[in-house]
């Protein structure tokens, strides 16, 4: 899970990279150094942007985003602040707009699919009654 704070990955850096947006940490050191092949979620509220493009996996939704009001409302009504009822960063209409925009690449988000699918696999959510769904 990644946090809130900023890591600072060199002495002379005069600011630090959100956690959740940190390609550093993320990818290069704990997936593709540490071989690390489970899926990376924010913590509520962590994400500032599309940080799928840097390795997080799953967005928990921020305190902003109220999830029964995301559930009842359509996705264009506004809410206090401007924000909409989708509000989250890594929301559908958001990675299909960053995809659109080459801001994210397709095999970035195939990744995260397929890492969260298989951790689903392999606890059998999709084994249901003797069958499996598909």
């Amino acid at each position: 899970m990644s946090r809130y704070n900023k890591i600072q990955l060199t002495p002379g850096q005069s600011e630090g990279i959100y956690s959740c947006g940190n390609s550093q940490t993320l990818q290069h050191d704990l997936k593709d150094a540490m071989g690390f092949d489970g899926f990376t979620v924010s913590d509520w509220g962590a994400t500032h942007s599309m940080s799928i493009a840097a390795g997080l996996d799953i967005e928990m939704p921020g305190a902003k985003c109220n999830w029964l009001l995301r559930m009842l409302l359509p996705a264009d009504f506004e809410l206090f602040g401007g924000l909409n009822a989708a509000c989250t960063h890594l929301s559908t209409a958001h990675i299909i707009s960053a995809i659109e925009n080459d801001e994210l690449e397709l095999a970035k988000l195939d990744d995260s699919v397929m890492r969260i699918l298989t951790a689903l696999f392999a606890i059998g959510e999709f084994v249901r009654f003797g069958c499996l769904f598909w």
